[in-house]
């Protein structure tokens, strides 16, 4: 009977450390199992940690460079407009300009047509200057502007004239009698652009000349007394040449004058 016991105890126990090992068996491997996927859950919110910061980090990246790409969008939408508005006014502003210029031109034109008229009742002198320089006026290459600067230039050149008493040596048709004329070297003396007088060398031929609606016309001797309503004395145009020339002889004088 004690041995049967301890038999049927041994027995027992056996059976209980089979069935607990039996069922320990599985449990490890859960255990393990659990474990394993804990471990890998750590791993996969780690990752996605990671991830998710780098897909933040991008996001703020794009973020940024969306909210870039807006000002450059925008920045750009303005420059169009003000381009477009400077565009607008450089068109207008051309526009002007081309009236302007046509206005210009027709005054250009006119005042040079009536600058020819004028040249005709110049001295003889400062007309072949005026020639000269107005011919350059028809010239097709020359801007409106270079225009502009010549007739200023005849103007002064004018005033320069008017301003002073001149001098000049010219060749004249002078009557030596009734019939007969021939060339003859003189000193005129301007007084201005209006009135002159001239004298040979030899004092033997003389006159007067002026300014008139019909041109610049010269009167010799009687004929300008004649014009003058006052007899005109030779010596006293030579006196006036003398006193060109010898600027420190000057005195007071009185000659005729038509106006």
């Amino acid at each position: 009977m004690r041995l049967t016991f301890n038999v049927f105890t041994v027995i027992g126990l056996l059976f209980a450390v089979l069935t607990v090992q039996a069922e320990r068996a599985p449990l490890d491997e859960l255990m393990a199992t659990w474990l394993s996927l804990e471990s890998q859950k750590g791993h996969v919110q780690k990752n996605w940690s990671e991830r998710q910061q780098q897909l933040d980090e991008k996001i703020s990246l794009f973020d940024a460079e969306k909210t870039a790409l807006e000002k450059v969008i925008e920045s750009a939408g303005n420059v169009r407009n003000d381009v477009d508005v400077k565009r607008m006014e450089l068109a207008r502003a051309q526009e002007k300009l081309e009236q302007e210029q046509v206005l210009v031109s027709a005054s250009i034109a006119k005042a040079s047509t009536t600058l020819q008229l004028m040249a005709k009742r110049l001295p003889p002198p400062l007309q072949q200057e005026w020639v000269a320089k107005m011919a350059l006026l028809g010239e097709e290459n020359v801007s409106n502007s270079e225009k502009l600067e010549r007739l200023l230039q005849l103007l002064q050149s004018a005033e320069e004239f008017n301003s002073r008493v001149a001098m000049h040596r010219s060749v004249i048709e002078a009557a030596i009698t009734d019939t007969e004329t021939q060339k003859v070297v003189v000193n005129q003396m301007y007084l201005g652009v209006n009135q002159a007088w001239y004298v040979s060398d030899d004092a033997t031929v003389y006159g007067y000349g002026r300014s008139t609606i019909l041109g610049w016309q010269w009167w010799q001797g009687r004929d300008a007394s004649k014009e003058l309503g006052r007899t005109l004395e030779v010596d006293d145009i030579v006196a006036l040449k003398n006193m060109l020339e010898t600027p420190t002889a000057a005195a007071y004088l009185s000659l005729p004058i038509k106006l």
